[in-house]
């Protein structure tokens, strides 16, 4: 496992009592019922405002908010939440109920099922891993078949660029290298290893779109915090946001990091639990592409500045980056990534 715990610290989540009276009124007004109590739902590594909420006829209610103290990048991603519920209702068959929206004041909330049986992804075990790549199974049945849209040709565009950015901007040089070199206990040691591993990087950077295993809507932001288990085992998929038609070696390499890094399972193990659950092989070299361009992603951002309202984003970075390159250093035959830094994960 990674060896750095996370940071102590928490997001600044708004409070319940700090929400504006016009949002609230049009949140009860919405549901019908007061809401006695409003609790913050902690998870995640964003600031975003997120409850759970008692109301007076004794039922509870999720709900999330777009608001103009949360990040621009936060608020864009719940409207692309909810576009997705929308467009893919399936979706609803491994995720607690989408119930609707309501807008009041500069507040736009998400409303959802409360899931009050709800048993945490962590610490992870083989049934787990089991459930969730059943989900995913699912939402490869329901989604198979279905074609990007013709304006979203390349959907992971915007985070795993073919020609610019991730491994091509350390290879620049520049502010972006230095940042890279940073984040390691030894710099030397790092600028060897990005000299040696680069141009296989890159190369399979350049190869996305070469990509041409099985496609299906992939959720694309896939991590223990954005997995909840019911009491019967089974897995519930949070915060579609990202979710698009694309191909699966990107959703198994974008999974795989995380889980590595919290000694889920081995890369090799969580593809093998894929392609049964989903009854397709995906591709070595899918796999290999997929894996390269999404340790880039992980890379680029490893050394970037710590953010007061995120204090937990430059560790799950870490760990990401740590994990993907666990599995490069057998997929890819790469060195052993060189030690990361800890000791700088809290300080701004």
């Amino acid at each position: 496992m990674f060896e750095a715990s996370a940071p102590a610290l928490r997001e600044a989540k708004p409070a319940w009592p700090s929400v504006p009276s016009e949002a609230v009124t049009a949140l009860e007004g919405w549901l019908g019922v007061s809401v006695t109590r409003g609790e913050i739902a902690w998870g995640g590594y964003g600031p975003g405002a997120t409850f759970i909420l008692d109301l007076a006829d004794g039922s509870r209610r999720f709900v999330k908010a777009r608001h103009p103290e949360q990040t621009p990048e936060g608020n864009a991603m719940l409207a692309e939440e909810i576009a997705a519920r929308r467009q893919y209702p399936f979706i609803a068959k491994v995720a607690p109920a989408f119930l609707g929206e309501v807008t009041g004041g500069d507040w736009q909330w998400l409303v959802f099922e409360y899931i009050d049986d709800a048993v945490a992804a962590l610490p992870w075990t083989e049934a787990k891993l089991q459930a969730v790549f059943a989900a995913l199974g699912t939402i490869f049945a329901e989604s198979r078949g279905l074609q990007a849209l013709e304006s979203d040709r390349d959907p992971f565009e915007k985070t795993l660029p073919v020609s610019s950015g991730n491994w091509h901007a350390l290879a620049e040089g520049g502010e972006d290298r230095l940042e890279f070199l940073a984040a390691f206990v030894e710099p030397e040691a790092a600028d060897r290893w990005l000299k040696q591993c680069l141009p296989r990087l890159r190369a399979l950077q350049t190869a996305r779109r070469q990509l041409g295993g099985p496609t299906g809507l992939a959720h694309f932001d896939l991590r223990s915090d954005n997995l909840l288990f019911r009491r019967d085992g089974s897995a519930l998929l949070l915060d579609w946001s990202e979710a698009c038609i694309g191909s699966l070696a990107v959703e198994l390499c974008g999974f795989a990091p995380s889980c590595i890094g919290e000694g889920g399972a081995r890369g090799d193990q969580l593809r093998a639990l894929y392609e049964r659950a989903i009854g397709v092989e995906i591709p070595d070299r899918d796999v290999e592409i997929a894996l390269a361009n999404v340790a880039g992603f992980f890379a680029a951002r490893v050394g970037k500045p710590w953010r007061p309202n995120m204090p937990r984003l430059r560790w799950v970075v870490r760990q990401q980056l740590w994990g993907a390159m666990q599995w490069a250093e057998t997929l890819l035959d790469l060195p052993p990534l060189p030690r990361l830094r800890t000791d700088d994960l809290t300080a701004a």
